[in-house]
């Protein structure tokens, strides 16, 4: 017998083995064994399943709990679940906001577009929060609306962390959610970030809106990432672009 079809099978069994009952397990106290749980829901959960996580998700007065059932109807893109996990979202603790904001990004049903540029919109102090504020942002890489790309534009023009190592992450969330947008409106804020720590990000997002591959491949050492350099030069061949867009013109 090869080794990997055996591997497979082990692993199989190990992973039933350690969370028979997710339903149950995700109950626990334990962090480790309620990630785990989640993680064994896909989109073959049954309805019954998706009800009973619901249910837990709203008694529960545990927010590790709640945060973890909503991992796993994200898991499972519960459609059926968006009400509650709507609702959830105006939780003010870091993990049930940061859980649910992936769900519903994971879902990306359009009823949840509204609550998220809420949370866009909210001014938070708390970096704790500011974690489910950037899920929020990163929601927006599968959920489309022409509604948000003001507010995603406003978010990266006041960016404080466009120069900051420590918010690239924040900043790389933006420039990804803007890029999926696909809208012209947000390429003056996007080119503004090209000679930034993001500038790879930056070149990427404009890449999307202006289906372009700025690409660069020419070292073979490294890993092929968007140049902005290129991205730099083609704008200059298209300044129009760097004009403020009317929305007819997105």
């Amino acid at each position: 017998m090869r080794k990997e079809p055996l591997l497979a099978m082990l692993l199989g069994v190990f992973t039933l083995l350690s969370c028979a009952n997710p339903i149950e397990d995700i109950r626990s106290e334990n962090s480790i064994t309620r990630t785990k749980a989640a993680a064994q829901f896909t989109e073959d959960a049954s309805s019954d399943q998706i009800q009973k996580l619901i249910h837990i998700m709203q008694a529960t007065e545990d927010n590790g709990v709640r945060a973890s059932c909503a991992d796993a109807l994200g898991y499972a893109h519960a459609t059926s679940a968006v009400p509650a996990l709507i609702d959830a979202l105006k939780v003010a603790e870091w993990r049930v906001r940061r859980s649910t904001a992936n769900a519903l990004g994971r879902i990306a049903d359009p009823r949840a577009i509204d609550p998220l540029i809420e949370v866009l919109d909210q001014e938070i102090t708390d970096p704790n929060l500011s974690e489910g504020k950037r899920c929020a942002v990163w929601a927006f890489v599968n959920l489309k609306s022409e509604k948000v790309v003001p507010v995603l534009i406003h978010m990266l023009s006041n960016n404080p962390g466009k120069d900051n190592s420590e918010k690239i992450d924040y900043t790389t969330a933006l420039l990804a959610a803007m890029g999926a947008q696909k809208d012209k409106r947000a390429i003056p804020a996007i080119a503004d970030h090209l000679d930034s720590r993001a500038g790879s990000q930056a070149a990427g997002a404009l890449g999307k809106i202006v289906d372009v591959d700025f690409t660069d491949d020419a070292d073979p050492f490294r890993l092929p990432m968007p140049s902005p350099a290129k991205a730099k030069e083609w704008l200059q061949k298209h300044p129009e672009l760097l004009k403020p867009q009317d929305k007819k013109d997105r």
